[in-house]
């Protein structure tokens, strides 16, 4: 083993020069490689030999090039081989921007990430958004706009949680700090009419008639991805992606972050609660009314036929509609 001295307890990401201390460490001949402590692979670190004791061969100062994370040095020195362990200095988040990360469903907003040791933008370096200690999204450094030393840009993911997540650098596996990742909770703007379906009502006396068998529209933000578990309570009952209504269409269908379309059911009513529910985390109740019942005729019609009516309890018929 080769013994080193690195001040201030570990190796600066942008690089540095070490003293290596140990025997029979060779001549000009000797070379190094940089192997990581990961993944075992050979490192693109470049390594060169400053001075050297060349009469005992028992000391080297090496310049070390840019890197991070947990790595081992291997000197060979005519073939054969000694190893010494090092570490880069840990990566560490002192700010981001915007400073709360609470971002969309759709994803595709800018985060930046300021501090120190984000490493070289190596494969060993990634931004990870752990939910309950479970990798949920990782952007790899080639896989954002700009990976430095102390500066990350990157867009935010598409996607959902119910709950916090941590997000965090990894850099050759020595971890950040962590700060705190949302999803901006759903929420229903409005309501709207959707399309007919296998509906019989007479829409000029309402489109939200009581037989139902039509889509209303919701419109908002923050409705999840299409792998998001959706669930819509109305009226007392409950709703999922799941379930269709009796003529097979489905009753909850997602079309977009800001769009579901719902198969209204048969029902009857003013101001019913309705509520969308992603994973877990539940909108604003928003209020749903069907639409009024209109009466279009009577008979007998008193306007028409006065006398047709009397005091012995005739039977009165009402035609119209939503009754």
């Amino acid at each position: 083993l080769l013994g080193t001295s690195v001040s201030g307890g570990g190796i600066p990401t942008t690089g540095t020069s070490i003293i290596i201390r140990g025997s029979n460490l060779g001549g000009g001949t000797s070379s190094f490689k940089v192997l990581s402590k990961v993944t075992g692979k050979e490192k693109d670190t470049k390594v060169e030999i400053v001075d050297q004791d060349t009469v005992n061969h028992k000391w080297m100062e090496v310049a070390i090039g840019e890197g991070e994370g947990r790595i081992t040095l291997q000197l060979n020195s005519s073939g054969n081989l000694a190893y010494a362990d090092l570490n880069y200095t840990g990566p560490i988040i002192n700010a981001s921007m915007p400073g709360s990360l609470t971002m969309p469903t759709g994803g595709g907003e800018t985060i930046e990430l300021v501090g120190s040791s984000f490493g070289s933008g190596s494969d060993d370096c990634e931004v990870v958004l752990m939910y309950k200690g479970v990798k949920k999204y990782s952007y790899k450094a080639n896989n954002v706009s700009v990976y430095n030393h102390s500066y990350i840009r990157f867009l935010s993911p598409e996607g959902e949680a119910d709950g916090p997540m941590d997000l965090k650098v990894v850099a050759g596996g020595l971890h950040s700090n962590v700060i705190q990742f949302n999803f901006s909770k759903p929420y229903i703007e409005r309501i709207g009419y959707g399309s007919d379906r296998s509906s019989v009502c007479e829409k000029e006396y309402g489109k939200f008639c009581p037989d139902g068998g039509y889509a209303i529209k919701l419109e908002g933000e923050n409705f999840g991805s299409s792998k998001a578990d959706l669930t819509i309570l109305f009226n007392g009952k409950t709703y999922t992606t799941d379930d269709d209504s009796d003529d097979g269409y489905a009753m909850v269908k997602r079309m977009s972050h800001t769009l579901i379309y719902f198969h209204m059911p048969s029902g009857i009513g003013k101001n019913i609660d309705l509520q969308l529910v992603v994973g877990t985390v539940a909108t604003p109740v928003v209020l749903y009314s069907y639409s009024a019942p209109v009466v279009a005729a009577r008979s007998p019609n008193a306007a028409l036929s006065p006398t047709d009516f009397n005091a012995n309890g005739d039977v009165l018929t009402i035609y119209g509609y939503n009754f």
